[in-house]
């Protein structure tokens, strides 16, 4: 038994994915009975499990630690339940559209053999899969992201600049869309990849979620409901918080995950540290967007989309070095606010613990 086809929407990183995620895992029975499998089994809302089937034997990252980590099985069975997994959705959905999402494949999958692995574990359930891939002008993606490495864990500091390095000219794989979208194209076809900018000026609707509707061709009115945006950036503050704990509370700690960790991310991101994060100044963001101009515009005239490009607007309040007169208070202000919330998250566990401890009591009392 099998879907009806696929598609397979692979960010980018920084692209809204987080919001599209939502609203299709909030949205899942309604697509269901609309003819669409907005799949469970590669993961509840971000499908996590297709980079970690598809990365090599000898890469890792932290979406693939905590698969090993929860489940206890070497990499090898790992992928056979994930192929598992999918095949048995597949028999629950048979001639459903099937819908995925993780905008980890366009960043992680770094050579053919990676993304041809991707393809073997969905073309057999699928068929024909159809790529769709946001893309947002590389200056903007790193300024974006280096608050959101920070929160998965990464060791940095802000002494350093924001746009990352291009020793000798070599473009980083995250950066060179040019690379990813001919290896997209070879493994899947160049009919079947597509591409839009991730710009709210030319969206459907001025809204992610709403272009993503009208570029999976799923209709609104079938009653789906769309959530507020989600992933927010954290302030400058909290950035610095996060260098600090880092480096002297990491999310692993000899290759498992940290309970210490206590949710750091979430808890930063769900409103008491939400803010404008660092920003570089204009000439060293429009110094790193040189390095791809040219590729770029090589990359939509091979898309058909030669009238297509990056706005160059490089008009960006810098903000490269953090004022640690103010800013030493404004960091202490989010290190109480998650000591607090933390606290009171443990507060109501043993509230609960002590309900529960209460009922035990109570029916142990009537037998």
């Amino acid at each position: 038994m099998m879907f009806s086809g696929c598609s397979l929407h692979i960010g980018m990183e920084k692209t809204g994915t987080t919001s599209i995620q939502a609203m299709m895992s909030q949205n899942r029975a309604v697509l269901a009975e609309a003819g669409y499998c907005y799949s469970h089994a590669m993961g509840r809302d971000n499908h996590v499990n297709l980079v970690v089937y598809a990365r090599d034997d000898d890469t890792s990252d932290n979406q693939r630690k905590r698969a090993l980590a929860n489940t206890g099985l070497p990499l090898e069975d790992l992928r056979t339940k994930i192929s598992n997994d999918l095949a048995a959705e597949a028999a629950k959905n048979a001639g459903k559209k099937l819908i995925l999402s993780n905008e980890h494949l366009q960043s992680r999958l770094t050579n053919i053999g990676e993304k041809q692995r991707l393809k073997s574990l969905l073309e057999p359930l699928t068929g024909e899969v159809d790529i769709y891939l946001y893309l947002r002008r590389q200056d903007k993606v790193a300024t974006s992201i280096y608050g959101t490495r920070l929160l998965s864990g990464a060791l940095t500091s802000l002494k350093g600049g924001i746009m990352p390095s291009v020793p000798g000219g070599k473009k980083p794989y995250f950066y060179d869309y040019l690379t990813i979208w001919r290896e997209f194209c070879t493994v899947f076809g160049k009919d079947h990849v597509h591409l839009r900018l991730f710009d709210p000026a030319v969206m459907q609707g001025g809204d992610i979620c709403s272009d993503y509707l009208d570029w999976m061709g799923i209709d609104p009115a079938i009653g789906l409901v769309i959530p507020p945006r989600t992933n927010e950036s954290i302030s400058e503050a909290a950035q610095f918080l996060m260098t600090r704990m880092n480096k002297l509370n990491p999310p692993f700690l000899d290759k498992a995950i940290n309970p210490l960790r206590g949710g750091v991310d979430m808890r930063l991101q769900s409103g008491i540290a939400r803010g404008k994060g660092r920003k570089p100044h204009s000439t060293a963001a429009r110094a790193f967007y040189d390095h791809f101009r040219d590729d770029n515009a090589i990359l939509f005239a091979e898309a058909g989309l030669e009238q297509t490009n990056f706005k160059e607007d490089f008009d960006i309040a810098a903000s490269e070095h953090m004022s640690f007169g103010a800013g030493a208070e404004a960091v202490a202000d989010v290190a109480t606010n998650l000591f607090r919330d933390t606290v009171a998250d443990l507060n109501d566990a043993q509230d609960q613990i002590k309900k529960l401890k209460k009922q035990l009591e109570n029916l142990r009392q009537v037998k």
